[in-house]
């Protein structure tokens, strides 16, 4: 029997290990696959769209999706009687009080605040599915990645970084997020990481101030922002990040690895961010997490295909990113060639309408004084 205190301070008791599960987080689903444990997977989110696998089972009707994230069906949870439903604090407490209700027994992880607290859940994950030995050499393999990552951009100067979840109302990641983490360990510095929350809700000039030298926009999940809307907003040209055309967009899996609720994906996330905040480091970095991984894939055959599917990512980035990079520059260098030739015909414009401006004004003073002088020779007259 295994006692577990959840986010909410509720202690749940689970045997172990269970037969069936519901995920009802992408990265909760991931973790099971990556541990090995995809057959004890019952159901599982619309979201979960990673790794191919996985995605295989959900269309042949292996694993049944049970809705979304914040509306899970819960009649057809339910109706799937699983051993254990795995949630997290994204999904509403009233959905969780009436699984219980129904006598479904739900386990609510917490957000993780940091990379090491992705790691335990994964060591947590792997006691409830009876993989601990898979648990201990995944868990293994990610610090050792992230030891790789975090002693190469320790010799690089950090860059300041603003990462964009939301505009209007802004809303960043602060310093109480594994996400901040993430940010580090590619080599930047959260411009908002002195703050003790999971995210902040701050204002355009706030983060003018604070004058990051690299923006990503998470672009996803309603978000649709570019770096044109950026770089036009107002105020922002001071911002060093827009000055040296240093604004980019995080989408697709890589927005995924990073932004929904994380798996042992994490490391990939970091790997992206690399790609942006040093992209002169990307080629030896690849290299090494790929020789790391390798040696993995050979030595550690317990984890088998989900290192290889692992490594195969990190190749898939290196080739996708390498180049998105420089085009994202070279949409961005257009993207100020034109607003420079904007701005100049504006200022054009602002010094002809100067011009008349000054001419009326010439013009109202020249009729004044021929008034007052046509008044003063019908005085002397």
């Amino acid at each position: 029997m295994l006692r577990v205190k959840d986010a909410y301070g509720e202690v749940i008791e689970i045997e172990v290990p269970v037969k069936s599960i519901v995920s009802l987080a992408p990265g909760i689903a991931e973790t099971i696959w990556f541990l090995g444990a995809e057959d004890k997977l019952v159901g599982v989110t619309r979201f979960c769209n990673w790794p191919p696998e996985l995605v295989e089972l959900i269309k042949v009707g292996k694993v049944k999706v049970v809705g979304g994230i914040v509306d899970p069906n819960i009649e057809e949870i339910v109706a799937l009687k699983p051993d254990l439903v795995i949630a997290t604090t994204m999904t509403p407490r009233d959905i969780i009080a009436k699984l219980r209700e129904l006598g479904v027994k739900v386990l609510v992880l917490p957000h993780p605040t940091s990379i090491e607290d992705i790691v335990d859940q994964i060591r947590l994950i792997a006691k409830i599915t009876g993989r601990v030995e898979y648990g201990d050499k995944l868990c293994g393999v990610l610090e050792k990645l992230c030891s790789v990552l975090s002693n190469v951009t320790s010799e690089r100067p950090r860059v300041r970084v603003y990462l964009e979840l939301w505009y209007g109302p802004i809303w960043t990641v602060g310093g109480a997020n594994y996400m901040n983490d993430v940010i580090e360990l590619a080599g930047g510095v959260n411009i908002f990481g002195d703050t003790n929350t999971t995210y902040v809700s701050t204002s355009d000039e706030e983060v003018i101030k604070r004058n990051p030298e690299v923006i990503v926009l998470c672009r996803g999940m309603g978000y649709r922002f570019t770096p044109r809307d950026v770089v036009e907003r107002p105020g922002w040209g001071k911002i060093d990040a827009v000055k040296s055309l240093r604004v980019y967009v995080l989408e697709g899996p890589a927005l995924d690895a990073l932004y929904r609720y994380p798996s042992p994906r994490v490391v990939l996330a970091a790997l992206y961010l690399l790609a942006y905040f040093h992209p002169e480091l990307t080629c030896d970095v690849y290299a090494r997490l790929i020789r790391e991984l390798v040696g993995a894939t050979f030595n550690v055959t317990v984890l088998g295909e989900k290192v290889t599917s692992l490594r195969q990512e990190v190749e898939r980035i290196k080739e996708v990113y390498s180049g998105k990079v420089s085009e994202l520059e070279k949409q961005l260098g257009e993207l100020r060639t034109r607003l420079e030739k904007e701005v100049e015909i504006r200022e054009e414009l602002q010094r002809e309408a100067q011009f008349w401006q000054l001419l009326a004004i010439v013009m109202v003073v020249v009729l004044v004084l021929l008034v007052v002088v046509a008044l003063a020779r019908r005085r002397r007259s």
